[in-house]
């Protein structure tokens, strides 16, 4: 009787589920290849950068931007027409968002159709926006700052997502300790007063 409750799987190119009293459920496999449809060693944002998306100069694509935290250089690759990347497109020493405590976010903060760059301060809260121009490079620096002393605190994480729908950036500030959350929203200058 025992052997009749046991469940049995056997699995090669297909997986057969069975009972002693008969087959409960066949399932076949098919190998299947992938290959990258892109694939390249740009050779830069190596360890000790930090890689992220956006698109920076509004085209609909997303580009490649490179932070290094250690002296607050930046590099941008745009995708090209066949949204493949050739190489670095803009770089620049800013010396923005290096500083200890600086984390960087990246979002659209006028709704201008560009991602912009967004340095929060996790010692006291204060936060620096830079626009992407209409090249999508960041050559202007910093477009608006304040002391928000907001987001701060221990246990606290900051997220930017469209909160309001008006194809704008905001900031949500999230309490990993309670669970509390808040949103700052962008006025569509780009700036959070």
């Amino acid at each position: 009787m025992c052997s009749q409750n046991r469940l049995s799987i056997y699995y090669t190119t297909e997986m057969e589920i069975s009972r002693a009293t008969g087959v409960l459920l066949i399932l076949a496999f098919t190998a299947v290849a992938h290959s990258a449809r892109w694939e390249a060693n740009l050779g830069w944002c190596t360890a000790g950068s930090k890689f992220f998306l956006g698109d920076f100069n509004g085209d609909g694509k997303t580009d490649f931007l490179c932070h290094r935290p250690s002296d607050g250089y930046k590099w941008i690759a745009f995708a090209n027409s066949n949204s493949q990347f050739t190489g670095t497109s803009w770089q620049k020493a800013m010396g923005w968002c290096y500083h200890a405590g600086a984390e960087l976010h990246i979002g659209d903060f006028n709704c201008d159709g560009r991602s912009d760059m967004l340095c929060h301060d996790t010692n006291n809260g204060y936060k620096w926006v830079a626009l992407a121009n209409s090249n999508g490079d960041f050559s202007g620096g910093t477009s608006w700052k304040a002391p928000l002393g907001w987001c701060y605190h221990g246990g606290a994480e900051l997220h930017i997502g469209d909160f309001n729908g008006d194809r704008g950036d905001d900031m949500l500030c999230h309490d990993r300790n309670t669970g509390y959350k808040w949103i700052w929203y962008a006025s569509s200058s780009g700036s959070f007063i």
